[in-house]
């Protein structure tokens, strides 16, 4: 994915995150509204990706 159109959807999807209506309804399921940049979400998944495999390749006690 180009690097124009991967940010005009993260732009998109902040102007729809950052709207009082879906965090209204998402927070009334007990969820929060985050809303990041695509290099944000970039960084979140590497970070969770490397700690699930450290959870995966933790021997067994």
């Amino acid at each position: 994915m180009s690097a124009e159109l991967r940010e005009r959807i993260g732009a998109d999807l902040h102007a729809i995150g950052a709207g009082a209506d879906l965090a209204g309804r998402f927070n009334a399921i007990g969820m929060r509204v985050r809303v990041t940049s695509p290099a944000e979400l970039q960084k979140i998944v590497m970070d969770e990706r490397a700690a699930l495999a450290r959870y995966t390749q933790a021997p067994p006690k």
